[in-house]
This record gives structure tokens, C-alpha cells and sequence, in this order.
């Protein structure tokens, strides 16, 4: 039998089991709606925090040379790096018209003349000029964002408007820091301006707790040269010059990280359970699945035996009849993604405002949630549903292997 007759064979077939086959997709059609829509709940979180943080203290990505805890943007590294971002990371940059700005990023000591030393604060040095068209999100509600001229020292700091106590403009602070040198300096800062979120969230996600200062003041008070900058900040959107990036950042030993990976404890978290529970959804689908569709088609080969003895009677090797079996199933299975991807896209369509979801508003970053269906997603749920078919064919598949055709018409009569 060539490849042709036995396909031929198997579309056929398909259609003489109606009912049987009906089941099986709908099963397929679950299985794949909640698989899409549990990838889609991973995807919405990943892509709205991006764009929140993108507008609010991060890029898409970011560059940095700060190792261990300080490469996440919710903690602080007092010591400055050894290694900085490399010029031709800058280059590459420039060169492809990337929207990006460079940082310097450190922590300092406040120092209280009556109680001593107190809390570690979270300083990053900006150029105001440049990020104040990027930071959309940030919102100046008292003072101003870029400290005024000769004023190297001022500082724009979050600012709660909840919070009880108040801090006057103009108030100053005294704060050590370590310098490149290893010795640790004091330096006076005026507070120059205060700075909520035009849309906030819960601070338990993400502390925006950050105090921004002049990029070269900053960079005098550490010791460092000219053009050395602890973080790269990019906004590339659809990611189309991230590989790049990040083999260049490997090539100089530095890190690279999405804008939702620097909030690890809030958004990577809830991603983490997210991607928990889908793996607990595939896990699922597989195991009603298999009992499902290993159930019909064991009912199947019972009401086909008859068929596969006739043919097995008539010369065709059990092989064959394996073969045209698992072929059969193979198309199917297929045809049945095929119809679950277009049934699930036209729920994209038909949805394509999204849905209000208040419960995990904050998991969401505010925004709603959209249907969507990524090639990652795609492949992973076809390959999930290709298996667990095939599996289910195991035993019939064997059965057919121990069919007598004399027994089965004895039987018969």
C-alpha cells in the first residue's frame, strides 16, 4: 500500500466515524481554548507590565554591569562596578537610532546630624533632559523634574501624596556614598522636586522609591570617568534589535534583562504561578484527554474489528493496519488543532477590546486582558495534543497486532 492509498484510506475512514470523531474534537477544542487562554494570562501580565514600566523607570530591556542583587532595579548596589557599559553597545545604539539612556545607578547612607546614620536610599542618575520625554508615567507634582541651573546637587525624589509627614523644597540631606576608591564620601542634596505616577499601582509589586539626580554629579561623587554608565536603557518595543544587544552584552560580561524581570518579586512571581497553573492546565488536558480519547478508541477498534480482520484476511500485514491507524489519528488530530486555532482566533476578534478583569487588576498592571494566541503557544499546545493523541493509540494499536480473523468471524457466526 503506498503513502498515497493509505492516506487516502485515512481521510475516509474519518468520516465514517462521526460521532466518535465529534467527541474527540471537542476535546481537542477544550483542551486547546484553556491551554490559549492560560498562555495568553502569561503573555498579558509580561507585556503590560513592560509597557507600565516603560513609561515609569525602565526601557522594554535593560543592559546593566551591576551584579548579584543590585541588577534588579527594586534594590540599590552601594558599591560602584568595575566594568561599565561597553562603547560599542553605545555605538549600536546610535547607530540603528534605538531610543535608549544611559544611567548610573548606586546607593547612599542618609546621614542624620542629631540620630546618625538611617536608611539606605536608591539614587539614579539621569539626564533630565533626555528621560523627561520618555518617562511619560512620571507625574511632578511639586517643584521641578530637572534641577535648575546650578543646582548640581538637586534631587527629584517619589513622593506619596498619601504619606502624613511632609518635606519642604528645598530641604536638605547629607548622604555617604562608596566611592571608586573605596573610601566613603558625604554629600549634600536639596530636594528640588517630588514626583508621583500619573497611573500607580501597588507599591508591593514594584518600589518606585527611586531619588533621581544629575548623571554627572552623581558620577563626580562616585569617582568614575567620563562616559562610564552602570545601565544601558532601551525601548525596542517589538524586540527587533534584543538578540544583538544581548550578545553583545555577553561578549562584555554584562547583563541583560527585561523591564517585568527587575520587579522578580512582585510581577516574576505572579508569572511564575501563572506559568504553575498553566503547566497544572496541561497537565490536565493530557490526563482527560488520554482517558477520553484512549476510551473511544478502544470502542472504536470494537466496532471496527470486523473491518481490520477482513483486511488482515486479505493479505494486509497487521503493520498496515497499524500504520493507517496511527495515520488516521495523525490527520485528526491535525484537522482538530487546526479548527481549535480558528475557533480561538475568532474569539480574539470578537473580544479584540479585551475584558476588564478588576480581581487580578493589579497581576494585569491596570490594563485588560487580551485573547492571544503566540507562536509559542501554538507550537506548545500542537505538540501537547500530537502526543497525548498518540498515546491514546497505544493500545488499540496494539490490539490490532493480536487480532485472529478466524476467532473474530467464529465469533461473529
Amino acid at each position: 500500500m503506498d503513502i498515497k492509498t493509505l492516506l487516502r484510506l485515512s481521510v475516509r475512514n474519518l468520516f465514517r466515524h462521526k460521532t466518535k470523531n465529534m467527541l474527540v474534537v471537542l476535546m481537542i477544542m477544550t483542551g486547546c481554548t484553556l491551554f490559549f487562554i492560560a498562555a495568553s494570562l502569561e503573555w498579558n501580565i509580561r507585556d503590560n507590565w513592560r509597557h507600565f514600566l516603560s513609561d515609569t523607570v525602565l526601557g522594554d530591556y535593560y543592559i546593566t554591569s551591576i551584579t548579584g542583587i543590585g541588577d534588579d532595579y527594586r534594590f540599590f548596589n552601594p558599591v560602584p562596578p568595575r566594568k561599565f557599559i561597553s562603547r560599542e553597545i553605545i555605538d549600536y545604539l546610535d547607530k540603528n537610532n534605538v531610543q535608549y539612556a544611559c544611567r548610573v545607578r548606586t546607593g547612599g547612607k542618609y546621614y542624620d546630624e542629631k540620630l546618625g546614620f538611617r536608611d539606605f536610599n536608591k539614587f539614579l542618575g539621569i539626564d533630565f533632559a533626555r528621560e523627561e520625554k520618555i518617562l511619560t508615567n512620571i507625574m511632578v507634582y511639586e517643584g521641578t523634574f530637572d534641577p535648575l541651573p546650578g543646582n548640581d546637587n538637586g534631587m527629584d525624589f517619589y513622593w506619596d501624596p498619601s504619606w502624613s509627614y511632609h518635606i519642604g523644597l528645598g530641604t536638605n540631606y547629607v548622604y555617604f556614598f562608596r566611592a571608586a576608591d573605596g573610601g566613603n564620601v558625604p554629600y549634600k542634596f536639596k530636594v528640588n522636586g517630588k514626583f508621583d505616577l500619573h497611573r500607580r499601582l501597588d507599591n508591593a509589586y514594584f518600589n518606585f522609591n527611586w531619588t533621581l539626580v544629575k548623571i554627572s554629579f552623581l558620577s563626580k561623587i562616585l569617582g568614575l570617568n567620563p562616559g562610564d554608565y552602570t545601565d544601558a536603557v532601551i525601548w525596542d518595543r517589538n524586540g527587533r534589535y534584543r538578540e544583538n544587544l544581548k550578545s553583545l552584552a555577553g561578549k562584555y560580561g554584562l547583563k541583560m534583562m527585561n523591564s517585568e524581570e527587575s520587579i522578580g518579586g512582585g510581577v516574576g512571581g505572579v508569572i511564575s504561578f501563572v506559568r504553575f497553573i498553566e503547566s497544572g492546565i496541561v497537565v490536565f488536558i493530557i490526563i482527560i484527554f488520554l482517558i477520553t480519547v484512549t476510551n473511544l478508541n478502544i470502542m472504536s477498534f470494537l466496532e471496527r474489528k470486523k473491518e481490520f480482520a477482513a483486511m488482515l484476511a486479505m493479505g494486509f500485514r497487521p503493520l498496515k493496519l497499524q500504520t493507517l491507524l496511527v495515520c488516521e489519528m495523525i490527520i485528526f488530530s491535525a484537522a482538530a488543532f487546526i479548527i481549535s486555532c480558528v475557533f480561538f482566533i475568532a474569539l480574539e476578534a470578537l473580544f479584540y477590546r479585551g475584558f476588564r478583569l478588576d480581581f487580578i487588576k493589579e497581576a494585569l498592571a491596570g490594563r485588560n486582558f487580551y485573547l492571544n494566541l503566540t507562536p509559542p503557544a501554538l507550537a506548545a499546545a500542537f505538540t501537547f495534543v500530537l502526543a497525548a493523541v498518540l498515546a491514546s493509540m497505544a493500545y488499540p494499536v496494539i490490539l490490532i497486532g493480536r487480532i485472529v480473523p478466524v476467532e473474530v468471524f467464529r465469533n461473529e457466526n
